[in-house]
């Protein structure tokens, strides 16, 4: 068994929290919907995710993956949904 100690001092850190799936989704609709170039933080790399831009892309949505940044660059059409 591991014994867990109590922490009897402060804690300094940085914690960063993975992106949601549904949310990358939904700011990839969002961004594909709008006008001119949007970008998307934090967002997580799924297979829905993936699918979502690719689809994004074949509709003619270009959608640019920076996996390194966990970004996406989004250049919305709006004009095509109109």
């Amino acid at each position: 068994m591991i014994e867990i100690k109590p922490i009897t001092g402060t804690v300094d850190a940085i914690v960063t929290v993975p992106g949601s799936k549904s949310y990358t989704n939904r700011a990839l609709i969002t961004a594909a919907l709008a006008n001119g170039e949007s970008t998307i933080t934090n967002a997580l790399f799924s297979d829905d995710t993936k699918y979502m831009a690719s689809c994004l892309n074949i509709l003619g949505i270009p959608i640019g993956e920076q996996h390194d940044a966990n970004r996406f660059v989004v250049h919305g059409r709006g004009e095509l949904f109109l």
